[in-house]
């Protein structure tokens, strides 16, 4: 937590490019909550939370069954995500200004993607990951309550900070 991309992968941290915390929690939340009402929008206990945290932070091992639930492990990733010293997209005022400015659909689209192209390869794989998790996370609005709308609410913060 609170450790830069580029250092998680220095440190043998990551699996397949990506921090090993986030995929653990994702692998999680896969398999336990993509069907739980309230994923993201309920809180774990901090209690719990911390001492998730605290138990990745030094390299012991956890067991999420026991020690988390689904609650406790999706309020883990949105904390792994708002830590990071440098946002996803850490420069994003010209991606901001273009789509308040604009509605062509061309202009918007190349913006986004020469701010996607200008990401160090680290966040860009993260980022990636994230989306494609958080639209099956979508895919299961029906249950879970969390649409697109809902889940930008829930990340945005965490991806731009």
């Amino acid at each position: 937590f609170a450790v830069p991309l580029g250092s998680i992968a220095e440190a043998r941290l990551s699996l397949e490019g990506l921090p090993l915390v986030f995929k653990t929690m994702v692998e999680y939340l896969e398999k336990h909550g993509l069907q739980e009402e309230g994923l993201f929008r309920v809180s774990g206990s901090m209690a719990r939370v911390r001492l998730i945290k605290t138990k990745l932070d030094c390299g012991e091992p956890v067991d999420l069954d026991t020690e988390g639930g689904v609650s406790v492990v999706a309020s883990v990733l949105k904390l792994f995500l708002r830590e990071l010293p440098v946002a996803l997209i850490p420069n994003h005022s010209g991606l901001v200004n273009t789509f308040k400015g604009s509605t062509d659909e061309a202009e918007l689209s190349s913006c986004l993607q020469a701010e996607l192209d200008s990401l160090p390869a680290e966040h860009l794989r993260l980022l990636s990951s994230l989306v494609q998790f958080l639209a099956r996370v979508a895919s299961y609005c029906e249950s879970n309550k969390m649409t697109e709308q809902n889940l930008g609410t829930v990340f945005g913060p965490c991806i731009f900070q």
